[in-house]
């Protein structure tokens, strides 16, 4: 059977760690959730190329990563490995928001900073960047 290639992907905050554990239990599968290096939200393309050949090294016939941070990188995955497929979740919004706020106290990965006012944190890299007052707001977003 030829390896199988799967990404999951949402917004964060939104079931992926459980996504991570069904697709686990099914047959020659081997997941990962957010697998380190933490890929960053304009990052380099090479980065995103060295984590599929890595993937692909893994046991398995069906393999992948689930994480928030694939978002921006599906149109290129799609063109460049077009088997791969792509589980989205999704969560109310007003749910994502309240999770992340609750979740984030003291660290704001939505806006550009400098260690200031907001924790910075490995994290920082992997969101988009809003101008926005309120950090609710640029959740939001």
């Amino acid at each position: 059977m030829e390896k199988k290639l799967i990404f999951g992907i949402g917004t964060g905050r939104c079931g992926t760690v459980s996504l991570c554990e069904l697709l686990n239990r099914q047959k020659f599968s081997n997941f990962t959730h957010e697998n380190r290096p933490l890929l960053s939200w304009d990052g380099p393309r090479s980065e995103l190329d060295k984590r599929i050949e890595d993937l692909l090294l893994m046991e398995g016939s069906y393999v992948g990563d689930i994480a928030f941070f694939y978002l921006p990188y599906i149109n290129y995955i799609l063109s460049n490995y077009p088997d791969t497929k792509i589980v989205c979740l999704k969560r109310p919004e007003h749910e994502v928001v309240r999770s992340y706020m609750k979740k984030t106290r003291g660290r704001n990965h939505w806006v550009k900073h400098n260690g200031l006012i907001w924790n910075r944190c490995e994290w920082d890299k992997c969101f988009p960047k809003y101008k926005a007052l309120m950090k609710k707001n640029a959740v939001r977003k």
